[in-house]
């Protein structure tokens, strides 16, 4: 049947041309015929096929008898004046047809994906103390709606964090010996092994910018190689940035071959954007493979696309979840709410 109606439609169009088509197979007259003129022969031979129909007229009479046939009255609608193609529909409108929602359901899931994949980047830091359970509360839950990759705590909070942790997919990470890494070498590592045991997923020790030191660079290998070597945690190695020559950062990443360590953070006060630009260029000529973190008073979308352009794999700031609330209001993300 659907055959006949393109035939019947053919015959409207030009009687000799169906009457000839006839004859022949089917396929010669969408011009798939073997024995047709291919485009590489002289244009006179083709100019005598008479039988093949255009494709563009072929298209034409298809979508019409699909039409015809099917009643898609909405196909009919859409349907452009040029050659009588479909011009491609707004891709938000096809996926909520399909999944039975409206579309500006649909457009602000799909933001909210690529927003969480932004803050997938960010690490909610904690390390000052003064925080009430209430806004420990209200913190874990920001950090699970939001899509934020964990929360970068100092080791006092553990047990504040302790029993909310397990009741919520939520990655910590133990900040130990911060601001300074003043502390020894046998101190961090039983904080770090004391965090371990609470069930935190990562541990950042912060060392002081004298380990860094030519004279001192043997010994740090070796204690990073003690930390790299505790298991079922990423594990991570800070040092402030505002403290480091290039020689420093040359030697730092020079140490962490061969360590186990997973990523190394930088830390940022309040430095001058040369400052900062300076120190990510020496950063990135000399990290290799190594994964590079930033942890700053980073309080904007502003700061954290600035530093994504650095160079930087992920961003612990103390404002991450005033960045979310920014690029939920700026994209019009109203399905979620932070507290």
């Amino acid at each position: 049947m659907f055959l006949d109606k393109i035939k019947n439609l053919f015959k409207k169009q030009d009687k000799a041309a169906a009457k000839e088509a006839q004859e022949t197979d089917l396929s010669a007259e969408f011009g798939f015929d073997e024995d047709a003129p291919t485009a590489e022969e002289p244009a006179a031979e083709c100019a005598e096929s008479a039988t093949a129909v255009p494709i563009e007229i072929a298209e034409e009479n298809a979508v019409a008898v699909i039409d015809e046939v099917i009643g898609d009255k909405e196909e009919k609608s859409r349907r452009g004046k040029r050659g009588g193609k479909t011009p491609a529909v707004n891709d938000f409108s096809r996926l909520a047809e399909i999944l039975n929602k409206d579309e500006q359901t649909v457009l602000e899931e799909c933001k909210l994906f690529q927003i969480k994949k932004v803050m997938s980047k960010l690490s909610k830091a904690v390390v000052r103390r003064g925080l009430s359970d209430g806004k420990i509360k209200a913190l874990i839950q920001n950090v699970g709606v939001s899509g934020l990759n964990e929360i970068a705590v100092a080791p006092a909070y553990l047990n504040a964090f302790a029993a909310k942790i397990k009741s919520e997919d939520v990655k910590v990470c133990a900040v130990v010996d911060f601001p300074f890494g003043e502390a020894s070498f046998k101190v961090k590592l039983s904080e770090i092994k004391n965090c371990v045991k609470s069930g935190v997923d990562g541990v950042l020790t912060v060392v002081n910018s004298a380990a860094l030191s030519k004279d001192n660079q043997g010994e740090l290998k070796k204690q990073l190689k003690k930390v790299g070597r505790v298991k079922g945690v990423e594990r991570g190695v800070a040092v402030n940035a505002e403290d480091v020559s290039a020689e420093d950062i040359k030697r730092l990443f020079h140490t962490l071959e061969k360590t186990g360590m997973d990523y190394a953070a930088f830390l940022f006060g309040n430095v001058s954007k040369k400052e900062l630009l300076s120190k990510m260029k020496e950063i990135n000529r000399n990290k290799g493979k190594t994964k590079i973190k930033v942890m700053a008073n980073v309080e904007n979308v502003n700061g954290v696309k600035a530093l994504i352009a650095l160079g930087a794999d992920g961003i612990i700031t103390p404002y991450a979840d005033a960045v979310a609330k920014e690029l939920f209001k700026d994209f019009g993300i109203k399905s979620v709410r932070l507290i």
